[in-house]
């Protein structure tokens, strides 16, 4: 006849103590709660670890769309012919930050006059520029402000309106058209190219 030893009540304490006997068996509720801590840990560093890939794109995404470039889908007339209703463009973030804008750049740039919103105009006169307005009137252009126009003059409230605008306020240039695809192609100005 075999004698069993007596387990103690206190026996998942000993566990926890380092008090481990090998030839006992463990009670099936304990072996449950390891296996089911084991796989909840494994879980765990999986999610961290997804969520730091998450965290290092997202970062990586912002900083390219706040300092290198963004899309930017157009809407209104003003800019018609060249840019229509719609039309995605791609836009640069290093030429305003630069000060290398040019006569002729067609820009992103918030409204003076509705800071929400953007507008794209063409670049008419850099800073220390003098400009004819059609009502005769000579327009001195300050520094640190640019006078920008759509291309559809009659259909766009521009710089014709509220005067020449901050050169804070520009987001980016565009440099490509990428939406229709029929009609894609650079629009950089002729003493970019």
């Amino acid at each position: 006849m075999q004698l069993r030893k007596k387990v103690s009540p206190l026996r998942p304490w000993y566990l926890f103590c380092g008090r481990f006997q090998p030839n006992v068996p463990l009670p099936s509720v304990l072996t449950c709660s390891l296996k089911m801590w084991t796989n909840f840990q494994k879980l765990g560093s999986s999610a961290l670890k997804f969520g730091g890939i998450c965290a290092k794109w997202g970062i990586i995404l912002h900083c390219t769309f706040e300092y290198v470039g963004d899309f930017v889908i157009c809407s209104g007339p003003s800019m018609e012919p060249n840019i229509r209703n719609h039309d995605i463009l791609f836009t640069e973030h290093i030429s305003p930050k630069m000060g290398t804008l040019n006569r002729g750049d067609i820009i992103i740039a918030r409204s003076p006059s509705n800071p929400c919103q953007f507008v794209c105009k063409r670049v008419v006169a850099l800073p220390g520029d003098h400009l004819l307005q059609t009502d005769g009137n000579l327009k001195h252009i300050p520094k640190g402000h640019i006078w920008i126009e759509g291309d559809n003059s009659p259909n766009s409230t521009d710089s014709r309106m509220y005067g020449p605008i901050p050169i804070g306020l520009v987001r980016g240039r565009a440099i490509l058209r990428l939406w229709p695809l029929l009609d894609a192609k650079f629009l950089l100005t002729p003493n970019r190219m």
